[in-house]
């Protein structure tokens, strides 16, 4: 429909907004509803045991059901289901901020430049927002479906090189809001990134096992991460102890040690 600016009538562009899900519970309501400026909202869910998919279809939301090989595809699966060309995307745990909401609404009433538009996260974590240790994080999140495809990469990932650009207004992204599920959540995803790599020939590395410290000194030292406090110091310690989990992961893998075969089959 076009968009009133109040002088002209512009023909906006539509966009397809959508979310993947698993098991999102109560949060997914919130993510849902900050996502409702779009043209099109829709999950694609996984296998959720609990009240996902009816809180989904409560607010309107279409859900489409497709079982998980890997965040690549299920991306890509995803961008196939949009009924516009341009989509954007958003983790379930993650909220729109209405100035980033704005942002695209008023991108969309003018010629777009680019096929890809990278969106700040902002971590939240002890309830303070980190501003250090590499914390505020730049994604591809607002894509032109026809020239983009995402990796078979457990983060964030697009294929080949493109012309990119920034959106102003940030996704607000709770990183822990309990300890113990963000520690659980950094060792699965960890072992899955490992058997991913494994699988296109990487291997273990004592070299860079090593290394881990570096990580942390990096995050916490250099870039500044002491400056956020505690909060700061659980950042730089579970990035650093990522690397420990993936090698110790692709050790196993190389041995046929695989232990967490089970538990890194999909994440959850």
């Amino acid at each position: 429909m076009p968009y009133d600016t109040g002088e002209t009538l512009i023909s906006r562009k539509k966009v397809s907004a959508f979310v993947l899900t698993y098991n999102a519970g109560d949060a997914i309501v919130a993510c849902l509803k900050s996502l409702l400026w779009a043209d099109e909202v829709f999950i694609v869910d996984s296998g959720s045991r609990d009240n996902t998919l009816e809180q989904a279809r409560l607010l309107g939301v279409k859900v489409l059901s497709h079982p998980w090989t890997s965040y690549g595809a299920q991306l890509n699966f995803a961008l196939s289901q949009a009924s516009y060309d341009w989509v954007f995307f958003t983790d379930q745990d993650e909220l729109v901020s209405p100035e980033l909401a704005q942002s695209i609404l008023d991108a969309t009433q003018h010629d777009m430049h680019h096929s890809v538009y990278m969106i700040e996260r902002r971590n939240l974590l002890f309830n303070k927002w980190l501003r250090f240790g590499g914390a505020v994080e730049h994604n591809p999140r607002l894509v032109f479906r026809p020239q983009v495809r995402y990796c078979d990469a457990q983060h964030t990932h697009l294929c080949g090189k493109f012309a990119k650009d920034k959106m102003k207004g940030p996704v607000l992204h709770d990183m822990a809001p309990s300890l113990i599920a963000w520690w659980q959540r950094s060792i699965r995803l960890a072992a899955i990134e490992a058997k991913n790599d494994y699988w296109q020939g990487v291997r273990f590395s004592r070299i860079k096992t090593s290394f881990f410290w570096w990580k942390f000194v990096r995050r916490y030292i250099f870039k500044l991460g002491f400056l956020d406090g505690w909060a700061g110091f659980y950042m730089a310690m579970q990035r650093s102890l990522y690397i420990l989990v993936y090698q110790a992961s692709l050790f196993e893998l190389e041995r046929g040690m695989d232990n967490v075969a089970e538990s890194v089959e999909r994440f959850r």
